[in-house]
C-alpha cells in the first residue's frame, strides 16, 4: 500500500514538473546529470568536431534500463535495449560499431534523446488519462487548465497539495 502511495506521489509530482513551461526541457537537463554526474570518472571522452562527446558506460545503461523497469514496461531484455541505444547513435553518426575503445558504451546525446521521448510519451499517457496541462485552457474557465481529472470530481486541488509540501 505505501508503495503504490508513494509512486503515485512521484508520478503527481512529475507530472506537475514536466507539464510547467520548459518543463520538458528542464527534465531532459535533470534526466542527463542524473547518469552523467555518477559517471564523471568511468565516462569516456571522444574529439569530434563540435568538441568533445561524452559517452556513458554499460553500467550507466544498466541504471537507466533497472529504474524505469524497461523489462516489464517494453518487453525487452537488457542486451537488446542496450544494442537499440548504440543503433541509435551508430544511426546518429556518434558511433562506429567497430571502434572497440567505446564497445561497452552509448552517447550521452543517445541518453538525453531518451529521457526526451520518455517525458513526450509521460505526458501523452497523462493526457489521455485526464490529465490536462495548466497552460491548456478548459472548457470551465476558458483560462489555464486545472492539473488533473481527479480535482474535477472534488479531489484535492493542487493548490492544497503544494500547501501540504
Amino acid at each position: 500500500d505505501f508503495k503504490a502511495k508513494f509512486q503515485a506521489y512521484c508520478v503527481h509530482r512529475m507530472w506537475r514538473a514536466v507539464s510547467e513551461k520548459d518543463g520538458v526541457k528542464r527534465f531532459v537537463i535533470w534526466f542527463r546529470q542524473l547518469f552523467y554526474v555518477n559517471s564523471e570518472e568511468t565516462a569516456k571522452m571522444k574529439k569530434n568536431s563540435d568538441g568533445c562527446m561524452i559517452f556513458l558506460n554499460d553500467d550507466n545503461i544498466k541504471t537507466l534500463y533497472t529504474m524505469l523497469n524497461i523489462d516489464d514496461a517494453c518487453g525487452i531484455d537488457y542486451q537488446g535495449f542496450f544494442n537499440l541505444m548504440q543503433e541509435v547513435a551508430e544511426d546518429k553518426g556518434d558511433l562506429a560499431l567497430d571502434d572497440k575503445t567505446f564497445d561497452y558504451c552509448v552517447p550521452i546525446s543517445v541518453v538525453e534523446r531518451f529521457g526526451e521521448c520518455f517525458v513526450v510519451g509521460f505526458l501523452e499517457l497523462m493526457g489521455r488519462l485526464g490529465f490536462i496541462r495548466p497552460e491548456e485552457p478548459t472548457k470551465e474557465t476558458g483560462e489555464g487548465g486545472q492539473t488533473s481529472a481527479i480535482d474535477k470530481k472534488g479531489g484535492r486541488s493542487d493548490k492544497d497539495s503544494r500547501e501540504k509540501l
